[in-house]
């Protein structure tokens, strides 16, 4: 192998590493979370029982605990 070659096959194994590193910092920088379906459902549940006036307040649920 040349020195050139050498020299080209070093340079690709660090943009490699480059490239891996950038990755694992956008995975620690950009939530991919999205809600699961059961998540979103209970959202959309608490949704329309606030609408239909079925939320109560946390202050008078605790309240009621004492």
């Amino acid at each position: 192998m040349s020195t050139s070659d050498e020299l080209l096959l070093k340079i690709y194994e660090e943009i490699k590493a480059i490239k891996n590193e950038i990755s694992e910092i956008k995975m620690m920088l950009i939530p991919e979370d999205v809600g699961l379906e059961d998540e979103i459902e209970e959202i959309e549940m608490g949704i329309k029982e606030i609408k239909e006036g079925k939320y109560r307040e946390w202050k008078e649920i605790r309240e009621e605990l004492k």
